[in-house]
């Protein structure tokens, strides 16, 4: 079966809605949106993330998912502007069975904040360490690689400790080079996030280093 790898940009209340659905489908579209729109590239998601979504709302995603690709030859692509700016046009009626044909799932690729002192992270697992609770996570934004000093959050949570090395998660022991592990203080009691989830990091020292990670 041959598959095609779409894109759609989203704000965090979408994304929230889409983290809801189990990361099975987007939201029904609104009275006023007619027309959902997903795109046939990242770079085109990504300028669509950083120059609108951003300045309007703060934050920015842009989601990966894939369909088979005889599905998706009934919706012609469209092309608005540049040889990149490419994307199918999708009826408001037509999403429900157009989700039911996304296969695997819907992924967030890249995460954006306006506060240059906040990044995303996806959690990939909350386990614990000794006494304390640990999350293995991974930076949404890959071009850029990120620095944790002096009291770094996650959330309302202040992180104790900070570990910059990666996880051996792979099944054939390699090094899973993109997770790192942080430690909670003051969190022996319970798990305060769930695996599978989007979250703030914050610091008002955070700094943004090349070719750290």
């Amino acid at each position: 079966m041959k598959t095609t790898k779409l894109y759609r940009p989203v704000n965090k209340v979408e994304l929230d809605l889409i983290q809801g659905s189990d990361w099975q489908k987007f939201p029904p579209r609104l009275p006023e949106q007619p027309i959902f729109y997903p795109v046939t590239n990242q770079e085109y998601a990504s300028q669509i993330t950083i120059e609108w979504n951003l300045p309007s709302y703060n934050n920015g995603f842009v989601t990966e998912f894939e369909l088979e690709s005889k599905y998706l030859s009934r919706f012609k692509v469209e092309k608005v502007g540049l040889d990149h700016h490419t994307e199918l046009w999708v009826q408001a009626e037509e999403l429900d069975e157009f989700n039911s044909e996304i296969i695997g799932g819907i992924k967030v690729v890249e995460g954006y904040h306006s506060n240059k002192d906040n990044a995303y992270v996806f959690i990939k697992e909350v386990f614990k360490v000794q006494d304390d609770w640990a999350i293995a996570f991974e930076f949404l934004n890959h071009n850029i690689a990120f620095e944790l000093s002096e009291s770094p959050y996650l959330g309302s949570n202040k992180l104790k400790k900070y570990l910059e090395i990666p996880r051996k998660i792979h099944s054939d022991g390699s090094l899973d080079l993109k997770t790192f592990i942080i430690k909670l203080s003051d969190s022996k009691e319970m798990a305060p996030f769930a695996a599978r989830t989007v979250e703030l990091l914050s610091n008002k020292n955070l700094e943004i280093t090349k070719d750290k990670i």
